[in-house]
């Protein structure tokens, strides 16, 4: 946007000129009244310039604000990848009755089978965050695909309830030519759980690496294993699939 001019007024220009002074003016005769009028119409066209604060600089306001330690909190420390900030926390601190709040959430799990050409394409990158493939990364992509489609969970599944999530994770792991996905998703004060949203950030998530990885061999993929592996929160009470990596990461969600 670009500063823009604004006409003043005569007297907003000149405050001490008076009725008087013009009158005075335009009572000469000859040249010297033309001069005076010609003056006057002149000064009365003035275009003043004054600068105008832009939505930039109120954006360059704003970045600055807050001291000097700074952080992208959408980027994971873990690995660098993009991730969902964890509200949760804060929208209990925010309740106006936190004790009466409940933090729901639900851990899914899926897995995607892969041929030993593509095992043998992915396998020298033991780290999953450099299986790259000509449409990008398979892990980031199938990570934000994964969290986009939690959130649209109620628009996918008809009679859904819509939840307002706080957290949704997404990791993925390699055990010989499976792709293991496992989501975790979170919300504070809602009506109904959120073992959909998680369910459905693995199966997306999953169609995300088929999608991915088929150009490589199309028939060498098989998705298989989607299900839930633990709720807690609300009426119903907690559901635990009995596992050993169950136990575990009951334990992690408690103390996080």
């Amino acid at each position: 946007m670009n500063d823009f001019p604004r006409v003043l007024s005569l007297k907003s220009i000149c405050p001490c000129l008076h009725l008087s002074d013009i009158k005075d003016a335009i009572s000469f005769k000859g040249s010297q009244r033309e001069m005076k009028i010609n003056a006057f119409r002149a000064l009365l066209s003035v275009t003043v310039h004054i600068p105008v604060p832009t939505v930039t600089h109120f954006i360059r306001f704003i970045s600055s604000y807050g001291g000097s330690h700074q952080e992208l909190t959408h980027l994971s420390q873990k690995d660098g990848g993009a991730k969902m900030v964890d509200t949760t926390n804060k929208a209990v601190a925010n309740m106006i009755a936190p004790s009466v709040s409940t933090v729901r959430w639900a851990r899914a799990e899926g897995k995607v089978k892969i041929s030993e050409t593509i095992k043998r394409i992915l396998s020298p990158n033991t780290n999953e965050t450099m299986w790259n493939t000509p449409k990008g990364n398979v892990v980031q992509v199938a990570r934000i695909a994964g969290i986009q489609a939690a959130k649209q969970t109620c628009h996918l599944i008809p009679l859904c309830h819509q939840v307002l999530l706080t957290n949704v994770q997404i990791d993925f792991s390699m055990e010989d030519a499976v792709i293991r996905i496992r989501s975790v998703a979170k919300a504070v004060g809602q009506a109904t759980g959120v073992e959909m949203e998680a369910l459905t950030a693995v199966t997306v998530a999953a169609l995300t690496i088929y999608d991915m990885l088929k150009s490589i061999e199309p028939g060498g993929i098989v998705i298989s294993r989607i299900e839930l592996l633990e709720k807690h929160g609300g009426k119903s009470g907690s559901f635990a699939k009995q596992t050993s990596s169950n136990v575990q990461s009951n334990q992690t969600q408690k103390n996080q």
